[in-house]
């Protein structure tokens, strides 16, 4: 009984786009050279590079997540808590983009350090030394990770600067974060900074812990007072030693903020801004229980 209105439908469908085709609605003939070419809105290259510059910085600002705020450790206030410490490796090689299609270029860089004092902080220079001089586990190029393992360091680098944290101790931002895409899957077992080469790349490595450690030793010291930490990863991260940790006040996940996005981070650190983005994947707290962990990591351990 249905047939007879199908046929109709289709009748009728032919039946205009000829009608579409006949009055000419659709437009056959080719674009002159004239209309192929592309008008920027912009005077000069210098100009738009500015413009993405802050649509960049207010994008970012507007989609870094707050994972976890104990006790509202954020914001902090500029005025009482501007003295702060900031390590981790990748607080000063901070990963822009991602790999394949995901990279970019560096054009118009602003990193954590000038986003920090251009909120009025003040940043400790000798921890700040300390890593500028420390050459990468794995090197930092153009903006994303060109190896697939992780780069902390250990803490015992900071051993010379311990002292400047009581002073710098208003507050310590530690990055840490993760590179995985496309050429640059990510490992499942055996990585070179583990010494258990069961755990897999997207826990916490053993430099890692290494420093969440003595970040601790310090705050119960007394000598820090509080410890946030950036997710600089578009990766899902295994979180419970950072979750769980009563020593951890804020986790934000600030994903790969671009060439310029971290210029609005001192904003939402201060409260100017409020970080307002959301979770867009499962934070597993173990991989391994998710059936489909088989299937993930480097192809040269998975099979696949």
């Amino acid at each position: 009984m249905n047939k007879p209105k199908q046929i109709g439908k289709i009748a009728a469908a032919t039946v205009l786009a000829m009608s579409i085709l006949a009055t000419g609605m659709f437009n056959t003939r080719s674009a002159s050279a004239e209309e192929k070419k592309y008008y920027t809105d912009f005077a000069t290259y210098e100009e738009e590079l500015e413009y993405a510059g802050r649509l960049n910085r207010e994008i970012f600002a507007d989609s870094v997540v707050l994972m976890k705020n104990e006790k509202k450790a954020l914001p902090l206030n500029v005025t009482t808590e501007s003295n702060i410490s900031v390590v981790g490796m990748l607080s000063y090689n901070t990963v822009t983009g991602g790999t394949g299609s995901g990279a970019g270029n560096a054009s118009g860089f602003i990193s954590l350090e000038n986003s920090l004092q251009s909120a009025g902080f003040n940043l400790n220079a000798k921890v700040a030394n300390i890593y500028k001089n420390t050459t990468c586990v794995a090197p930092v190029s153009m903006g994303f990770m060109v190896s697939n393992t992780t780069v902390e360091a250990p803490s015992s680098i900071l051993a010379s600067a311990r002292g400047s944290f009581n002073f710098y101790g208003d507050a310590v931002i530690w990055t840490i974060g993760r590179v995985g895409g496309e050429g640059q899957d990510l490992l499942s077992y055996n990585l070179p900074t583990n010494s258990d080469k069961t755990k897999h790349i997207l826990e916490l490595d053993d430099n890692e812990l290494d420093v969440l450690g003595y970040l601790e030793s310090l705050k119960e010291a007394g000598a820090v007072k509080k410890i946030i930490v950036l997710l600089n990863t578009a990766n899902v991260l295994e979180l419970g030693a950072l979750e769980d940790n009563d020593n951890v006040d804020a986790i934000l996940w600030i994903g790969q903020p671009g060439s310029a996005g971290l210029g609005g981070l001192g904003d939402v650190l201060t409260g100017k801004i409020t970080p307002s983005g959301r979770t867009v994947d499962i934070w597993n707290a173990n991989h391994k229980n998710d059936p489909t962990w088989m299937n993930n990591g480097n192809p040269g351990q998975n099979g696949v």
